[in-house]
């Protein structure tokens, strides 16, 4: 702990607010003794000896709680002095609150949101900062992460308290202190978030006895990166020394008075303000360089494919071998003047990245933005990108949220007046998204376009030919591009020292894995919500390059999320290489199965159990990704995942749905495929009527949901029939209306048309299905004339959708 002067901070200051990594935590001194419409606000001294008096006009003797201390008395206040009494002492004394110019001048400083422990509205009266979020309560996160302005009202809010009876908004007494570590998780993780990665200052803070700060795990070694300062104009004495260590002080600015403190600090702000510049220029137009010709400064791009992009000078880095997919050059760029938003839909590893980078390469006639992977950029940065002129905006796979998605969607006739073009990659697991992209291509200003994760044969013909130059291991046609890069990778040696006997050993580690897996990034508040910071800097020491780190950019943040530090995975195929060799490994999944859990648990107890927060984590088709394995070994530990986490998502249809999914794909390896499908079916009759039970079935997304269930449900009768050689004549008969249903939906025509000309394996038993009841005597079936009708939809669908 070091003791300075704002003359000695001054520069870090500038920097910190440039960066908006500086966040303010208000403590009572900030508005003690300001007054108030029918009083003032008391310093705690003065708070203390009101609430003796009132107990003791209450009818209480004080006597043996006078020395006490103002939590242990507000723990007798509360039960001796009647609501009526102390919410007109704190209307009186917290509301209504005229501060002095300094401190207004404080709050005008361009914070992203502020910390207050103080009850009083002091703030919001005199500032911006009116969009107040309170503890013990969940919050709604979709709505606050949009919010600008906020206020972290740690301890509580005096309206709330006064306006409700049933108020938990209040935090005085010990028992409160203690009950809100438990109910105030919500809150506690953004500010123990901010006191490891970013940087605060406490103005008015006394910082004695706040249980909720100490419960706080961050004051290790790694809270050193950042600064938290403790204002003063008293230097502390020893004992007070170590009370402020306890709380992570790391500066103590003493100052002569606090009236030119705020003068001069506010001083520093204005400073800071002259030298601001644009972030978002840092992603537009980037320079591209093309590598040398040789083996060793080429084979990186190939095991750490995302050095593509250069983080630390903004430029696209194209090895020797890297060919322009044909979808780009014939398709995506000639067809920008009939469509302004373009979809590039592909697996995983695919090559999507590639895809936008040819882009980038081609054109430069025109502003092109380009945002990798592994961002994530905030609202404000989406509206602003969409009043830009004439430009071109490439968001790689996970860049952008869902939500923005749709809002670009919604806001298409912009881009068209704007004279805009945005390509944006997106996972072929997203089903949801699929069709609600399919459904506005009529309008003729957005169209998907299907990357294959196979190259074609010149595509193939072409970088073998570049490879074979550079003594680099060719490509098979016939193989995909995640088998291809795993057989180079592991055919040549790579650039880069690992340890090849690296284990996971725990459920932390394994747990950063999975969410790289899936993600591709993580944030610094990710490491707080999920507890693995300590594995995640192990990590870097240890598999860096293949997991590595960076700052984030001012451009990813918002009131929810200020995370300033991220680590993503270079090698994404290596990551999943290795989550599918352990896959592989019957041993390993308790390990996999407890991160899982883990994993999940966290997002319910920071998220609660919406459905939308743990989405991407309980798809089937994202899960059977992550734990690759081309023989289909990792369907057990699936299921066995499934079944664990059924004891904490049992309450969402939609998790019930995806395990449904598991267990029909799963049955054909198991070792009881008649209870397995039957299992399936009942699983997706649960989803199903859950879902329709609990939601509005008018809304367009439960609507498309239903239909991805009956889908489902389809493929589990189809399965059923052609397991019993379809002669359970009884489940035949109850099969027909919901496959018919399922394939004529309009919400499944585009999906189902997808996969017969894909021909994909997932609907093998609808084309058994299909060459059964066209080539067999069905009169054994006896089949009345309604069902003798649905059979022949049936058919007619099949056999329009193969054509």
């Amino acid at each position: 702990m070091q003791y300075v002067s704002l003359d000695n901070i001054k520069n870090d200051l500038i920097k910190y607010f440039k960066a908006q990594n500086l966040y303010p935590v208000i403590g009572a001194g900030f508005s003690a003794k300001c007054v108030t419409a029918n009083g003032v606000i008391p310093s705690g001294d003065m708070l203390k000896t009101e609430m003796l008096n009132q107990i003791k006009e209450a009818g209480a003797d004080v006597t043996s709680i006078s020395s006490l201390d103002l939590k242990s008395i507000a723990k007798y206040y509360k039960k001796l002095v009647p609501r009526n009494i102390r919410t007109k002492y704190l209307l009186e004394n917290f509301t209504n609150v005229v501060l002095p110019d300094y401190a207004i001048n404080f709050l005008n400083i361009n914070w992203k949101y502020i910390y207050t422990f103080n009850i009083d509205s002091s703030i919001e009266e005199n500032s911006r900062f009116n969009n107040i979020i309170l503890p013990n309560k969940p919050g709604d996160e979709d709505n606050i992460k949009n919010m600008n302005d906020c206020i972290f009202k740690v301890h509580g809010d005096v309206v709330d308290y006064c306006k409700y009876t049933d108020s938990i908004c209040y935090i005085f007494d010990s028992k409160e202190y203690a009950q809100s570590i438990k109910r105030n998780l919500y809150i506690l993780n953004k500010l123990n978030h901010d006191f490891t990665y970013n940087n605060l200052i406490f103005i008015g803070c006394s910082l004695t006895d706040e249980l909720d700060l100490l419960s706080l795990s961050t004051f290790d070694e790694n809270s050193s990166m950042t600064s938290r300062y403790f204002v003063s104009d008293t230097k502390p004495d020893k004992f007070r020394e170590i009370d402020l260590e306890e709380y992570g002080i790391t500066h103590i600015i003493l100052v002569d008075n606090y009236l030119d403190f705020y003068h001069s600090f506010y001083e520093i702000f204005l400073e800071s303000e002259k030298l601001q510049y644009d972030e978002l220029s840092n992603f537009k137009n980037m320079k591209i360089n093309f590598n040398e010709l040789s083996y060793n400064s080429n084979i990186k791009y190939i095991t750490l494919s995302k050095s593509l992009f250069n983080s630390k000078d903004f430029s696209i880095n194209i090895p020797s071998f890297f060919i322009e997919r044909d979808m780009i050059t014939q398709k995506v760029i000639p067809e920008m003047d009939n469509y302004n938003l373009q979809f590039i839909c592909g697996g995983r590893v695919s090559g999507k990245t590639f895809a936008l980078i040819s882009i980038l390469k081609i054109i430069r006639n025109r502003d092109v933005y380009f945002f990798d992977s592994r961002y994530n950029i905030n609202d404000e940065t989406v509206s602003q990108l969409l009043k830009t002129n004439n430009s071109i905006i490439c968001f790689d796979t996970t860049s952008i949220s869902k939500e923005q998605v749709y809002y670009i969607k919604e806001n298409i006739e912009t881009l068209y007046e704007n004279k805009l073009n945005i390509v944006i990659c997106i996972n072929r697991s997203d089903k949801d998204m699929i069709y609600s992209i399919n459904q506005i291509t009529d309008e003729k200003k957005v169209f998907l376009y299907n990357l294959e994760n196979k190259l074609k044969s010149t595509e193939c013909k072409s970088i073998n030919e570049k490879l074979s130059k550079l003594t680099i291991p060719c490509f098979d046609v016939k193989k995909s591009l995640l088998d291809n890069l795993l057989i180079i990778s592991k055919t040549v040696s790579a650039p880069y020292k690992i340890n090849k006997n690296y284990e996971i050993k725990n459920v932390q580690t394994m747990s950063i894995f999975i969410l790289l897996a899936i993600n591709e990034k993580i944030t610094s508040q990710e490491f707080v919500d999920f507890g693995i910071e300590r594995e995640i800097y192990d990590l870097l020491r240890k598999l860096s390059p293949i997991i590595d780190e960076d700052y984030t950019s001012i451009i990813e943040r918002n009131s929810l999320n200020s995370s300033s530090y991220k680590i993503y995975a270079n090698s994404r195929y290596w990551i999943l290489s290795t989550l599918g060799k352990y896959a592989s490994d019957y041993t390993m999944h308790k390990l996999i199965i407890n991160a899982y859990y883990n994993i999940i648990s966290c997002l319910i107890n920071n998220h609660s159990t919406k459905y939308k927060s743990i989405e991407d984590y309980i798809k089937y088709d994202i899960i059977n990704e992550t734990f690759f394995r081309p023989d289909r070994g990792n369907l057990l530990l699936i299921k066995s995942l499934y079944d664990r986490l059924n004891d904490i998502l049992s309450s969402i249809p939609q998790f019930h749905h995806q395990r449904a999914k598991c267990y029909l794909w799963h049955c054909d390896y198991g070792d009881n495929q008649q209870t397995e499908i039957n299992d399936a079916l009942r699983f997706a009759k649960l989803a199903r009527h859950n879902l329709e039970l609990q939601s509005n079935a008018n809304n367009i997304k439960i609507s498309i949901s239903l239909s991805h269930i009956d889908f489902t449900l389809a493929l589990i009768y189809a399965k059923i029939n052609h397991i019993n050689n379809y002669m359970n004549i009884t489940m035949f008969k109850e099969s027909l209306p919901i496959i018919k249903m399922a394939l004529s939906n309009p919400y499944n025509k585009d999906y189902f048309y997808g996969l017969i000309h894909r021909k994909n394996k997932n609907i093998d038993d609808i084309n058994h299905l299909f060459s059964y009841v066209t080539t067999n005597d069905l009169s054994y079936l006896n089949l009345s004339p309604i069902e003798k009708n649905l059979l022949d939809e049936i058919i007619n669908i099949i056999y329009q959708s193969k054509q």
